[in-house]
């Protein structure tokens, strides 16, 4: 497998002294900076992502930034409600009777305390090098690398399902197959392409780039037979 936690090569995003990689769409900017440098493996690097700069996280999409705030505030609502329902329910055993104008607004600003964690914008990068691929995310308990080498590739199988009724949401998912036919990788993501909640997918553009250099290197890699026995 080729997929590798990785704790060791971390730097945090203050950390400007990498280089500085057109992104995968073209476009550069000087202060872009990333938590992980590119494993050497994918070989020299062609293009880069992070959704961090000198300064901090890059700011969310407009609708983005509207779907995570509705999210904390429905949510700590419902928790509120119901952990409410709880306590007062608990206090009226011993007699305790508690204004529910104060208990509901407490519960609920501790909900969105407790859940603000679960949306917090969390330090990723991607790299698209000559010979292979590297996706680094983290979430709130796991740091995670997925690094690819192209010549321990057989065949890449793309598949999208829709992840929602109204088809706003579309999962994909990228998988790395070896000469049995086994996964020995995967980069996966969601991303919204219409309606109210569409917003621009940087992994998914990161995900259109890999498939499209896949299949010129597999191309090459047809018209140079000799280079399937390297190592």
């Amino acid at each position: 497998m080729m997929a590798t936690e990785v704790h060791d090569r971390a730097t945090g995003y203050r950390d400007a002294a990498a280089p500085h990689w057109p992104d995968h769409e073209g476009r550069r900017d000087a202060d872009t900076v990333y938590v992980v440098r590119p494993d050497p493996a994918i070989g020299e690097v062609i293009s880069a992502w992070s959704n961090q700069r000198r300064s901090g996280f890059r700011p969310r999409d407009r609708s983005m930034t509207v779907r995570v705030v509705g999210f904390v505030i429905l949510s700590s609502a419902l928790v509120a409600f119901l952990v409410g329902l709880m306590v007062l329910a608990l206090l009226a055993l011993v007699h305790v009777r508690p204004d529910p104008v104060l208990v509901y607004p407490t519960i609920g600003v501790l909900a969105a305390l407790a859940l603000t964690p679960l949306v917090t914008q969390r330090p990723a990068c991607n790299y698209l090098g000559k010979e292979g691929v590297h996706d680094h995310f983290e979430t709130l308990f796991v740091r995670r690398d997925v690094v690819v080498r192209f010549a321990d590739v057989e065949r890449l199988d793309v598949t999208e399902q829709a992840a929602s009724r109204d088809g706003q949401a579309v999962t994909y998912q990228l998988s790395f197959r070896g000469s049995r036919g086994e996964v020995v990788a995967s980069i996966a993501g969601t991303r919204f392409d219409r309606g109210l909640w569409a917003h621009p997918s940087p992994h998914w553009v990161f995900a259109q780039a890999v498939i499209a250099h896949w299949a010129a290197w597999e191309r090459a890699r047809r018209g140079r037979p000799a280079e399937r026995a390297r190592p």
